[in-house]
């Protein structure tokens, strides 16, 4: 039987990665309930959405109703998450992209013929070639190796003429700039999520270490803090484990806030987070 914690990572450890070899149970009415609250609790802690803006995902997390009998000893995970999105001037930043994928598209289109002509001769060239070698006339394998490798730079080098994806992910950063961020927070994590390479910050009050690095994509700046809370040590594999407290597995025993967002918005969505309440999840 599959681990039935692999169904609903949100409410079930993930660290659960093998079948259930000891077996499954059903969780308890009074178990359930104290996930429910511990969830409850994060979201009233969380912040409303800015002016100008929306909460735009923030689903109560499912709770499973079993767990793997050697998982259930071990503090179990679960989170909540929200994500925001500013709706002021979403019309002007959608038709912003709209034409920058017109561009795009338009400057495939002109270049189209030359990029056939290409491709044609590549497909010549691969006639030509299964023909020398089946004749074994070695120099005009070469010949022909030489002159396909000449097309295939000039096909990437058409492709790359004028840096059309550079151009267009460059507008649609411009466009998408500040305009989502989110929060996750996770209890009982399988790791405090504090990347060793990431410059490590001042954490609020109550929390253990934050850290923050850059979490960008192509098209959205973001920057990603991680304020980790309980107490820490390594584990056999050389991360950070939680340290379990005096309670049930299913109690919080250490938690963690992920926050994302553009660099100039962070410290103020961080601010905007009830950090008294989320640590209050841990006391005694």
């Amino acid at each position: 039987m599959v681990c039935a914690a692999l169904l609903a990572t949100a409410a079930w450890p993930t660290s659960a990665r093998a079948e259930c070899e000891q077996g499954v149970r059903d969780t308890t009415p009074a178990e359930r309930a104290a996930i429910k609250n511990a969830l409850d609790a994060v979201k009233r802690a969380l912040p409303p959405a800015p002016q100008g803006w929306v909460i735009d995902s923030d689903d109560d997390p499912a709770i499973a109703n079993d767990i793997c009998r050697e998982a259930e000893r071990k503090p179990w995970t679960y989170d909540r998450s929200r994500t925001y999105r500013k709706k002021e001037g979403d019309e002007q930043r959608q038709a912003a992209i709209a034409s920058a994928q017109e561009q795009l598209t338009s400057d495939l289109a002109s270049k189209q013929p030359r990029i056939e002509a290409i491709q044609a001769r590549m497909q010549e060239l691969g006639a030509a070639l299964a023909d020398a070698v089946q004749k074994g006339d070695a120099a005009r394998i070469k010949t022909i190796g030489e002159e396909n490798k000449k097309l295939s730079q000039e096909y990437q080098s058409l492709l790359a003429e004028g840096n059309p994806g550079q151009r267009y992910h460059d507008a649609a950063r411009g466009a998408l700039a500040d305009t989502q961020f989110s929060i996750q927070v996770t209890i009982n994590p399988e790791s405090d999520g504090l990347p060793e390479d990431a410059e490590r910050v001042s954490p609020p009050p109550g929390a253990a270490a934050a850290a923050r690095y850059d979490s960008s994509t192509n098209t959205r700046q973001m920057t990603t803090e991680v304020i980790a809370f309980g107490r820490w040590r390594e584990a056999a594999d050389g991360s950070p484990e939680v340290v379990p407290r005096n309670g049930p597995p299913y109690a919080p025993h250490g938690l963690t806030v992920s926050v994302a967002a553009a660099d100039s918005r962070l410290d103020q969505v961080i601010r905007s987070i009830d950090f008294g309440a989320i640590a209050k999840l841990l006391a005694p």
